[in-house]
């Protein structure tokens, strides 16, 4: 039988006062491996890596659906995990980054990519999983320097990582979740953005991958 898709692993939290920054994550050998990546003072993390690899932009989205003040991003890397310990690393245009690598198991593809932004104390986002997929999603809040306050009173998913804010760098919050409402709570009014990957299963049925494949084309 096969095992619907699920999180796997997600490393310890990276940040940096800089326009890049880098940490090390170990994923099972053939797990898709995603960078989650939040940048505050200028514009959305554009580019990462895995293993000395570029990684596949899925989406970047703005605090507030506004352009240059900082933001969220979500890479991927189909079936990178090696089962040992490789560099992730993120760039952003500048300013100061907080990011994660998180790794999935059993995943086909990724399907729907939705988004969520507003300005406030109150986060929220609603998505919408099909039967055996799991959405991988993140908050964050930025404001040019003025949003690195904290993330709490999280609901709607499981919460895997909750890092940075309180100070220097962005608060960046990371949840796993099959249908749900997400929210979370800011310490202090500020715009913020929430990326939602909806990651699909692997078939049951033999051929079903490649019959997947030609519908992306």
């Amino acid at each position: 039988s096969v095992t619907d898709t699920d999180f796997a692993a997600i490393s310890t939290v990276a940040t940096a006062y800089a326009s890049s920054v880098s940490g090390n994550f170990t994923a099972t050998a053939g797990h898709d491996v995603f960078v989650i990546a939040s940048c505050d003072r200028s514009g959305v993390p554009t580019s990462a890596t895995y293993n000395g690899a570029a990684m596949t932009l899925l989406k970047a989205q703005g605090v507030n659906n506004g352009a240059s003040i900082g933001g969220l991003a979500i890479f991927h890397a189909p079936g990178a995990g090696t089962g040992t310990s490789k560099a992730f690393a993120v760039t952003c245009p500048s300013g100061m980054l907080t990011a994660y690598a998180v790794s999935m198991s059993n995943t086909l593809g990724v399907g729907e990519i939705t988004v969520a932004y507003g300005s406030g104390t109150s986060l929220s986002h609603s998505v919408v999983s099909r039967p055996r997929a799991k959405t991988l999603q993140g908050f964050t809040t930025a404001a040019n320097g003025g949003g690195n306050n904290t993330l709490s009173s999280l609901s709607g998913g499981t919460n895997r990582g909750s890092g940075g804010g309180g100070g220097t760098y962005p608060p960046l919050v990371v949840n796993t979740a099959g249908t749900a409402a997400l929210a979370a709570t800011a310490s202090a009014s500020a715009p913020w953005c929430s990326i939602a990957i909806e990651v699909l299963s692997k078939p049951y049925k033999p051929g079903a991958r490649k019959v997947w494949e030609q519908q992306q084309n």
